[in-house]
């Protein structure tokens, strides 16, 4: 599963790093067409997968009859590798969104806002990356199947 998704990552990276002009011949044309394609497909594939992994432990718990469905620690361990690199990211691109923008009030909030995990409850502004919100679908995911009543029944 990890080499598939590695080679969905890889699709989208070779779509957003080629560019064609669009004056060039139809050959270039068809190619940039092509990397397009695979770099839209390349993200389908990778949620698709990413989503199959991430609902996997619980499923093979519930087949198993486990009393809870949700994995010992699973939240932690999530959280543990998420947060880190979210905030890594906040903290080194705000200065650098500031200073290209200028716009110090929106940023700095909305820096704030991802850094207090506020963002995971409250819809905030998607300039500063609007990516992020694969993040607050995963978050609201892990906290849905804390809740959830999948429970062995006696």
């Amino acid at each position: 599963m990890d080499g598939l998704r590695g080679i969905a990552i890889l699709m989208v990276v070779a779509g957003h790093y080629l560019y064609v002009n669009p004056r060039s011949g139809p050959a270039l044309q068809f190619l940039g067409n092509l990397t397009g394609t695979l770099g839209g497909s390349g993200v389908s594939l990778f949620f698709t997968i990413s989503g199959f992994l991430i609902a996997w432990p619980f499923w093979k718990r519930k087949a198993n009859k486990a009393p809870v469905a949700v994995p010992p620690g699973y939240g932690w361990r999530r959280f543990w590798k998420i947060y880190p690199p979210l905030a890594l990211s906040v903290i080194l691109l705000t200065p650098c969104w500031i200073l290209w923008h200028g716009e110090w009030a929106l940023y700095l909030k909305t820096a704030a806002q991802w850094l207090t995990g506020l963002a995971f409850v409250v819809p905030v502004t998607g300039k500063f990356n609007p990516v992020m919100w694969s993040l607050v679908v995963e978050v609201h995911f892990i906290w849905r199947c804390r809740s959830c009543s999948w429970r062995r029944e006696n």
